[in-house]
């Protein structure tokens, strides 16, 4: 007798709506770890698959970027040969390959999905406007057919991807050139340089402390660099005067916050952590700048920025002054606590200089040489 042949599934609930929200979240990535990252979550979802992996191409082999619900078993085979695998071959055939039954197809991933009692996969090749940059398999936990719709969603997921791929290359070179920029303006100033990336260090420091999301640490990582970047636009007779600022140099100088956010806006993906470069000047009290926002109608990360950005000025040598030891400059965050800065944040930080915690006080070590 012979066996008939597994079901098709149902017609996917997604359609060109939810294809284009797909595109959305892709392109929104921030780099080619994001973007591998979302793809194997939005075709988990979209396909409704029970694991996911994304590969990309490297020489002959297939690198993996991300992957979701796969045990150490196949995440450990970080490279496997793009010639001897499933998706090697939809890559070199460019076009989307489902395997109704994995115990009827032999390769090394599928020999290892099947090791974790998974049944179909669908193998689909990343395509932008360079082909062959790698691609996304998908796992089921029962044998399945694909119907034809189904594999062309793939297909148009799968491009939309590539593109974002290609994208997010982009602008992290537009990104690269920013931080160069950051880094050439502080260069030019003894007093700030390495200022920013001080900043960010004391600013991840804290976001983890205060137990932030992995993305909410990561913006703190990329945008910290560039928190000052509108100073760029701020004369130097005014960035480098060695005296304090008079009345009109101030409001010249608080215009960084907003040209920052106008230098980077080309970048859209970087809309998101925006808040950092724009707040870290705004106060508790509402009395900061450019908006006046008050409490925690100031964005959290422009918060937790401000407070690095004080500690660094405080503890580093300024023209005007010398660099203040950091126990000066815990009890002056005590003394502006619900003035300047959040009052749940202050006993945050202080406790971390205080006791010496992640490596801080060899950190401010660092800063007041510079």
């Amino acid at each position: 007798m012979v066996q008939s042949r597994p079901p098709a599934v149902a017609e996917p609930s997604a359609d060109v709506e939810s294809l284009g929200e797909a595109a959305r979240s892709l392109f929104a990535a921030l780099d080619g770890g994001d973007v591998c990252a979302t793809l194997a979550e939005t075709a988990l979802k979209l396909f409704g698959a029970d694991a996911a992996s994304v590969r990309l191409l490297e020489g002959d082999n297939l690198r993996l970027a991300a992957s979701l619900n796969l045990g150490p078993e196949y995440t450990s085979h970080v490279l496997v040969g793009a010639r001897d695998s499933n998706l090697g071959r939809a890559i070199e055939e460019r076009r989307p390959i489902a395997v109704v039954d994995l115990l009827s197809k032999p390769g090394p991933l599928a020999d290892i999905a099947r090791a974790l009692g998974l049944r179909a996969m669908l193998c689909t090749p990343l395509a932008g406007r360079i082909p062959a940059l790698g691609g996304f398999n998908l796992y089921w936990l029962h044998p399945r057919v694909l119907t034809t719709r189904q594999l062309g969603l793939a297909g148009a997921l799968a491009s939309q991807a590539g593109l974002a791929l290609e994208a997010a290359g982009t602008r992290r070179d537009l990104l690269n050139s920013f931080y160069v920029m950051a880094r050439t303006l502080e260069a030019s100033d003894a007093y700030t340089a390495g200022h920013s990336e001080r900043v960010t260090q004391y600013a991840v420091i804290l976001g983890r402390a205060l137990k932030l999301t992995g993305k909410q640490v990561q913006w703190l990582e990329t945008m910290g660099p560039l928190h000052d970047i509108g100073k760029v636009a701020v004369p130097k007779s005014v960035l480098h005067k060695p005296g304090r600022l008079d009345a009109m140099e101030r409001k010249i100088i608080e215009k960084h916050v907003t040209m920052g956010v106008e230098i980077l806006e080309p970048i859209r993906s970087l809309a998101a952590g925006m808040t950092i470069v724009r707040h870290h000047h705004e106060w508790w009290n509402g009395k900061g700048y450019p908006d006046g926002l008050a409490g925690e109608t100031i964005p959290l990360l422009g918060r937790v920025t401000a407070v690095a950005d004080a500690f660094d000025a405080m503890t580093s040598d300024r023209p005007y002054r010398k660099a203040l030891p950091a126990e000066v400059a815990v009890r002056e965050f005590e003394k502006w606590s619900g003035i300047q800065h959040d009052p749940a944040l202050v006993p945050v930080w202080t406790r971390i200089v205080r006791n010496g915690e992640f490596g801080i006080r060899m950190v401010q070590a660092t800063a007041r040489k510079a």
